[in-house]
């Protein structure tokens, strides 16, 4: 008797432990898209302000 109500918590444990493994690797893969967009989303914030820069820098020389 008591050797079964062992077993059985262990197996709720174990189910326990797989999905908290799940979420925590769809956590990291949401977090490393996440990290990569915000990359993309800087740099290509960067290129912009390095055009519109250049452009600014262009039309100063012109009017002058």
């Amino acid at each position: 008797m008591f050797i079964k109500i062992g077993t059985k918590i262990l197996k709720k444990n174990r189910k326990k432990r797989k999905r908290n493994h799940n979420d925590y690797s769809k956590r990291l893969k949401l977090a490393y898209f996440l990290r990569q967009k915000l990359f993309y989303f800087l740099f290509i914030l960067l290129l912009c302000s390095l055009i519109s820069g250049f452009f600014f820098g262009l039309i100063k020389q012109l009017l002058e």
